[in-house]
């Protein structure tokens, strides 16, 4: 195996790793970080595979706008901490009577 194949295979399994960290994080910020780190190494398997407008597109798009969009748009939301009921949302969501379920 050459360096190619290697840092190819390096790579892959980072995507994994940022993928599910991105999946199953519960903190938006960190999600949002492991998206990018998801993004960024997934620029960089498209270089390798000889794709360079590709990975510039991803590194530019992917890795930069949308995730600068992802962190402030969870930086200006109001947070509610896991112990807290939302009483709210009961304002919001009506609960489904027996009518509709029918």
């Amino acid at each position: 195996m050459d360096a190619n194949q290697i840092l190819l295979i390096i790579l892959l399994i980072i995507v994994v790793i940022a993928a599910v960290f991105a999946v199953e994080l519960r903190d938006l910020i960190y999600a949002s970080i492991s998206l990018a780190i998801l993004s960024i190494a997934l620029a960089g398997v498209f270089w390798i595979l000889n794709a360079p407008w590709v990975a510039l597109f991803q590194l530019m798009v992917y890795g930069g706008a949308v995730t600068v969009l992802l962190i402030s748009t969870v930086a200006l939301t109001e947070r509610f901490e896991s112990g807290e009921p939302v009483e709210e949302l009961d304002k919001i969501i009506p609960e489904p009577t027996e009518e509709a379920s029918s």
